[in-house]
């Protein structure tokens, strides 16, 4: 796995039960998707330079231990598998301080076409590159 954000709950991230709200548990990991995506090829040169874009189609949650406010927390990830137009890939939220897996998330996306709205082939070059990865970090 790759570390791909740091970072820390603020009480503004809380709800009403002073626990980090689950809408700011998927943004977290939004950010830390942006990092794995970069470090795999779909960096936001590529994105503009070819109209395309990575679309969730599938995401699930796991919420494991709750995190509060002013707790330092680590998104450590890595892709799963790999298909033609399509990906997934495996996030884990960790509380820093008492090493505690507060949440994991699996989310499936696809490689987007914004010109003709629908799904493309991944390029070989990245297709290679996160077979590599892959392969990097079944060992």
């Amino acid at each position: 796995m790759i570390n791909t954000y740091r970072g820390a709950v603020f009480s503004t991230d809380c709800d009403e039960l002073g626990q980090m709200h689950v809408r700011n548990y998927v943004a977290k990991f939004e950010e830390a998707t942006r990092q794995l995506l970069g470090g795999i090829g779909f960096t936001p040169d590529y994105m503009r330079k070819n109209n395309k874009s990575i679309v969730s189609v599938e995401h699930h949650v796991k919420y494991i231990n709750e995190l509060l406010p002013k707790d330092l927390i680590v998104v450590d990830s890595r892709v799963l598998e790999i298909s033609k137009r399509s990906f997934k890939f495996f996030h884990r939220m960790t509380n820093s301080e008492t090493r505690k897996v507060a949440a994991e998330m699996v989310i499936v996306a696809v490689h987007y076409d914004l010109d003709r709205r629908k799904s493309s082939i991944i390029p070989s070059e990245i297709a290679n590159t996160i077979i590599n990865h892959i392969a990097k970090h079944d060992q």
